[in-house]
């Protein structure tokens, strides 16, 4: 199961397929106490799961904004759990924290990308930053690594569109010659008839909760892995419906320390919004009935 934690509330970037970058999610000043961290994370530990239980300090933000996060990283470390960060690297003078990250024992860093040439960078990753930052970052990032011997899997996500595939294979070879993974991932939001990119969708829904019983919560709807194994909390500790969904008021569930986790599951799984989405469902398995009848109880 993966806990969504995002340590701050902004971004340095404006990316067009982004509801942080388009800023339907303002940038706010808020940063997440250490303290409040640990007790959401003594929470998780006691949730009952099938599933490794991975914390990603990360969703609609920029991690390394927190001039904190190593201190986060080894709170997990501490706890024996897997910690990953995606990060989109252009900030400057971070070399400190990206050290101090890889000493906590971080588990993955993730960092995206979207060009090899700033030109060709900035038509999503624009403003906050430049590529050179990203490099500069990532070649100390990954000479770190080697010279502390640390098991931290650090890999390039290349956001894969239409205008920028020529461009792919240069950063390919690039991480190659730094020792760091390399995965394009298809990139989302792009129009490429008219090139330009799509104005990102608000759903809507008439507020009302779906009623869950014992006896047909198995006909109402399948299970999503975005709610029954991820859960997104923002620095203020409060749950949103999923990972998909930007922080507005309309997908806000409750506080992860002030609600049970069945409670939680319940709000999430009957909300409007879930039910209308078309995301892809799995089938119900044995772990699925026993949580959501745990939850019912």
């Amino acid at each position: 199961m993966h806990l969504f934690i995002d340590i701050v509330d902004a971004c340095n970037k404006h990316c067009p397929g982004c509801y942080r970058g388009v800023r339907i999610m303002p940038n706010q000043p808020g940063k997440m106490d250490i303290g409040l961290f640990k007790d959401i994370l003594d929470k998780f530990l006691t949730v009952p799961t099938n599933k490794a239980k991975v914390i990603g300090l990360f969703n609609w933000t920029e991690p390394f904004l927190h001039d904190e996060i190593p201190l986060f990283v080894q709170a997990c470390t501490d706890r024996k759990l897997r910690c990953t960060i995606s990060s989109n690297f252009a900030l400057p003078k971070i070399e400190p924290l990206i050290e101090g990250v890889l000493k906590s024992k971080l588990t993955k860093l993730v960092i995206s990308v979207s060009g090899f040439t700033d030109e060709i960078y900035s038509r999503y990753h624009n403003k906050g930053g430049c590529l050179d930052n990203v490099k500069s970052n990532l070649e100390f990032a990954a000479s770190f690594v080697k010279r502390i011997k640390s098991k931290c899997l650090t890999q390039v996500h290349y956001l894969d569109f239409k205008y920028n595939q020529h461009e792919l294979d240069l950063f390919r070879e690039y991480c190659k010659s730094i020792g760091v993974d390399f995965l394009n991932k298809q990139g989302r939001g792009y129009n490429d008839v008219n090139e330009c990119w799509n104005t990102l969708p608000i759903a809507s829904f008439t507020p009302k909760y779906l009623k869950i019983s014992s006896d047909n919560y198995s006909t109402m709807a399948q299970p999503c892995a975005q709610i029954f194994d991820m859960v997104s909390v923002d620095c203020r500790g409060d749950v949103y419906l999923c990972c998909w969904m930007p922080y507005l008021e309309q997908f806000k569930i409750g506080n992860f320390l002030q609600n049970d986790f069945g409670d939680l599951l319940i709000k999430r799984f009957s909300h409007p919004a879930c039910v209308k989405c078309g995301y892809n469902r799995r089938e119900w398995n044995d772990h699925d009935h026993m949580r959501m009848k745990d939850a019912l109880k």
